[in-house]
This record gives structure tokens, C-alpha cells and sequence, in this order.
């Protein structure tokens, strides 16, 4: 992997601390990535795609001080790490939060061998994800104030669980074998622009440090922190670009415009007609959606609305990944729909 300027990089997560291949400096290494560096997905719903090229990220998360998601962030990390001295491998992980059956590898992790053991290193997680980098032990508990984090062995694979509601819960599985960059670029793709990805029909941004959490998804905006979780709604797209400066630290310009959130209530009948993408037709040509949307589904009412009207703003799947998928139907099309100019 070639080098980063690992000065600017260290400037941006704000670490001053020793670079020596070790524990201790891994551990604030990945705090620190993890405190600064949002998890989001803004360029896709500004159509801009998702590029992991490295000097494309250095300058995306670096210079413009920008976020990403999970192939963005440890793909930067794990090029500090090398910079360093550290051993890294990465990893590809299959999301469990909601899975009802096995998923594809849509998620990116790293293993770092320091100090002969074997830890685990993700930075790219969002919200319920480590702060801390994990010990590849089964069962050894990592905690940070209310959330705390552990490894289980199922077979040849392991399983990372996160909890922070007083209950263990899988977030992902994966196994040893070392990634290459080519998998990476098809699982981006994939996750980036699948016409059901969460991740091309739903806005999140969401930023973690040892006290809290703050996850923005579409218009809910929610703050953990100190056992007591506070919500608020964002009203108008001006206002997403406030929450987004003022809370996230991401400054885009005046009247920028991202394609989701719907923020204008239109029954689906008078928005325009967007047809099934054919990625999202199963192998019996059946359009397909996410099941985690289909079940989770709100009808929302309005005095222009009846009951019956379903509108265009789907709640965000919980589990976050592009291949949870169940029969598309009339009651659930809306949410499938791609808006890729803003409304």
C-alpha cells in the first residue's frame, strides 16, 4: 500500500502521542481515529460515488476533513498503521444486526499483529461499533463507559457483539482470511449503488467517543450519552446542513442538497415513476426490497394524506446491509424509489 503523509494524519485525528508499533500506541491510535473521523455517506447521496484510491481518501478524509464509511476509514487506517511499523491484514465481515440469512462480505475490518497478539481494529463501524481496538480472545470484555464490546468463536468464524443497552447483540462475522484490494472494490460498489442499498436510500452520519454516540439517520437525530438518549428532528434541508457543521464537524456549502432525506410529503402516486433497477430482480424475476424496510415500514398521515397513502421516507434499515431482501409490492415501492436529484 503506498504511503500516506502520515504527519497531516496524525494532525487531522489530533494524536501526539509515541509512533511505536504498540499496543498502547494502537489503542490511542484507534480512539483517536475513531473520536475525529465521522462514519457517513454523503457523496453517495450527492451522486459523487464512492473512490478507494488512496490518495483520493487522503485528501477526502484528511484535507477536506471529511468522513466515510467502513471501506473509506480502514482502508486510511490500515495505511497509517504500515506507516508505522504495524503488521496489518485486512478482513471482510458479513453484518448480522437484523439478519434473518447469511449476507454477503459488505464490511471491512482489520487485524493487527503487535507485540505477538493478535487484535482486532475497526474504525469504520458507525455508531455501535468499538472505540477501543478488541483482543482476538473469545469472551474478554471491552468496555468504555456504557458500551462495551466482545469476541465469539462460531466454528472457523468469529463474531463481534456490541452492547450498550444492558444486552449482548451480533454485529458482525468474520473469519481470518486476508482481503485483497480487488474485493474491497467490488463489495464498495456493491454498497455504494445496488438500487435496495440502506446506504444509497437512506442519509446517516454518525459519530462515536468514549462517553456517547451521535447517529443521525435520514431526518431522526439522536444523542447517547450518560444512559439518557435525547432525539431531535431535522426540519428543513438548511437545517441538515446546520446539524451537519455545528454537531458533525462537515461543512458543505450553502444550499447544498443530498437525495435523501425526503423532507417534502408526496404520496407516491404524484411522484415520478421509478422502475425496479434490474440488479434488484431476484433469480425468479421478482423485484425485490430490503425485508428490514417491508417490515419496518410507517404509514405516516397528514390532512392531505389518508391512511392508506404511503409516502417516500422509509425508516432506515436496522441492519445496514444491501442484501436483506423481500418481495417488492405496492405498499412498499416508495421506498426503493432512488431520487438522484434533490426535491
Amino acid at each position: 500500500m503506498p504511503p500516506i503523509d502520515l504527519n497531516a494524519y496524525l494532525a487531522r485525528i489530533a494524536y501526539a502521542g509515541p509512533r511505536e508499533p504498540t499496543i498502547a500506541a494502537l489503542t490511542a491510535l484507534h480512539t483517536a481515529h475513531v473520536v475525529a473521523v465521522p462514519f457517513e455517506n454523503l457523496d453517495i447521496l450527492l451522486g459523487r460515488g464512492i473512490d478507494l484510491d488512496l490518495g483520493v481518501l487522503e485528501r477526502k478524509l484528511v484535507t477536506e476533513r471529511r468522513g466515510g464509511y467502513c471501506f473509506e476509514q480502514n482502508t486510511m487506517f490500515r495505511a497509517a498503521l504500515e506507516g508505522l511499523g504495524f503488521r496489518v491484514t485486512s478482513l471482510a465481515a458479513r453484518v448480522q444486526v437484523g439478519a434473518t440469512a447469511v449476507r454477503p462480505r459488505t464490511h471491512m475490518l482489520l487485524l493487527v499483529d503487535v507485540e505477538g497478539e493478535a487484535w482486532l481494529a475497526d474504525v469504520g463501524f458507525g455508531g455501535d461499533g468499538p472505540v477501543l481496538p478488541l483482543p482476538l480472545v473469545e469472551g474478554r470484555e471491552s468496555w468504555l463507559g456504557r458500551f462495551g464490546h466482545r469476541l465469539r468463536r462460531e466454528g472457523e468464524a468469529w463474531v463481534v457483539e456490541g452492547n450498550s443497552a444492558g444486552t449482548w447483540g451480533d454485529l458482525y462475522m468474520f473469519t481470518l482470511e486476508p482481503q485483497h484490494p480487488a474485493d474491497f472494490v467490488m463489495a464498495n460498489h456493491f454498497t455504494s449503488t445496488f438500487p435496495a442499498s440502506p446506504f444509497v436510500n437512506n442519509l446517516t452520519v454518525q459519530r462515536s467517543w468514549p462517553e456517547g454516540r451521535l447517529i443521525l439517520r435520514n431526518r431522526d437525530l439522536m444523542l447517547r450519552e450518560g444512559g439518557v438518549t435525547t432525539s431531535e428532528v431535522i426540519r428543513d434541508p438548511d437545517h441538515l446542513l446546520e446539524v451537519l457543521r455545528e454537531r458533525f464537524g462537515l461543512a458543505f456549502p450553502t444550499g447544498t442538497r443530498f437525495a435523501r432525506p425526503e423532507f417534502l410529503r408526496r404520496s407516491y402516486r404524484s411522484h415520478r415513476r421509478v422502475r425496479p433497477h434490474r440488479a434488484a430482480i431476484s433469480s425468479i424475476g421478482s423485484p425485490r426490497v430490503p425485508c428490514c424496510i417491508a417490515e419496518s415500514r410507517s404509514v405516516r398521515t397528514s390532512p392531505r394524506l389518508t391512511a392508506a397513502s404511503p409516502v417516500l421516507s422509509a425508516p432506515v434499515p436496522p441492519c445496514c446491509d444491501p442484501s436483506c431482501l423481500a418481495p417488492i409490492t405496492a405498499d412498499n415501492a416508495p421506498a426503493v424509489a432512488i431520487a438522484r436529484r434533490p426535491p
